[in-house]
């Protein structure tokens, strides 16, 4: 009931799938197209956020969930105390 042209259908796979449901794309096409939009959009959004002075890495490679946590509370306490 929604209609294709409804700012919500530009989410990422809507169009895809609407293509697929209207005969345009094969199934495989549309997964193919929304995969490579997600990594196109992921891509996008650390871009942004590497040019963010703000933000703040954490590496989880080598560190138990724990270790993590830990440094992630103590960035959090150390932003609230400013």
């Amino acid at each position: 009931g929604v209609p294709k042209n409804a700012l919500s259908m530009t989410s990422l796979g809507y169009r895809q799938m609407i293509q697929y449901l209207d005969g345009e794309i094969s199934l495989e096409k549309a997964i193919e197209l929304i995969k490579r939009d997600t990594r196109h959009f992921a891509k996008r959004q650390l871009t942004w956020f590497r040019h963010d002075p703000n933000i703040q890495w954490v590496e989880k490679q080598g560190k138990s969930d724990t270790e993590v946590e830990a440094q992630l509370l103590q960035l959090v306490r150390q932003t609230l105390a400013q």
